[in-house]
């Protein structure tokens, strides 16, 4: 009985000759990868995964930037207020400052355009090609993959 053959490792580098396309939309990679023997091509797609501390991070950052404009705003309408005094005109003035000052509390709270690395984006290629590695083989020899 034949002993069954471990697949390789698989990474980007052994498989970047079978990558006919890839394309990032938002957080999702889509590849096709094709034989370069036989012409043979497969589609496959992956999430791009950023990485934890990057996630972290950029909650961090979003945080201390939204607690800014909120402590800015709030400042401004108070110095706005006080400017005109507590009467009608400081109501209306505060309320003006209020007013105007919402846009950039709005624009904190929009997704972010997330940005990926490019070992974040190649770990996605690796992911997409493994779920179809089943039709690919892999020769030591060459080393190289081509269509089963």
């Amino acid at each position: 009985m034949e002993a069954r053959k471990k697949m390789p490792e698989i990474t980007y580098a052994s498989i970047r000759p079978l990558i006919a396309k890839e394309r990032l939309e938002g957080s999702v990679m889509y590849c096709t990868f094709q034989c370069p023997v036989s012409g043979f091509s497969v589609d496959a797609s992956a999430m791009v995964q950023q990485s934890a501390g990057r996630q972290i991070a950029g909650q961090v950052g979003r945080d201390v930037k939204r607690s800014l404009i909120w402590q800015l705003r709030m400042a401004f309408t108070n110095f706005i207020s006080r400017l005109f005094g507590g009467g009608t005109a400081g109501m209306i003035g505060s309320q003006a400052a209020y007013s105007a000052t919402s846009a950039a509390d709005q624009a904190s709270y929009r997704p972010q355009q997330v940005t990926h690395t490019d070992a974040e984006k190649q770990a996605a290629v690796v992911a997409a090609f493994r779920q179809v590695a089943s039709r690919f083989r892999y020769n030591e020899a060459t080393r190289s993959w081509t269509a089963v």
